[in-house]
């Protein structure tokens, strides 16, 4: 990430699949503009509240969106479930 904001500075850059706070501080460090992750991680979105960086968790049911919304989430990335009939 920090090699490419340095190469292509105009551009936004995220880091997708983040899992813990640990890894979106890592990421933000590199130059992370925005993390996603495939659920909602509380620690990543207290840890974002009043950032720049957008956090952006992901969700699957009503409820969920709007449990994250509620803790702050400014835009939730809903996941589709397709179940698989075999």
């Amino acid at each position: 990430v920090e090699d490419l904001r340095k190469s292509y500075p105009s551009l936004t850059f995220g880091v997708g699949t983040v899992l813990n706070a640990d890894d979106a501080r890592k990421a933000i460090r590199a130059g992370a503009q925005f993390l996603m992750s495939p659920g909602t991680v509380m620690e990543i979105l207290h840890d974002l509240d009043g950032s720049e960086v957008l956090y952006i968790p992901g969700v699957l049911t009503p409820t969920e969106v709007i449990s994250a919304c509620n803790a702050g989430a400014k835009v939730v990335k809903v996941s589709l479930l397709i179940p698989l009939l075999l």
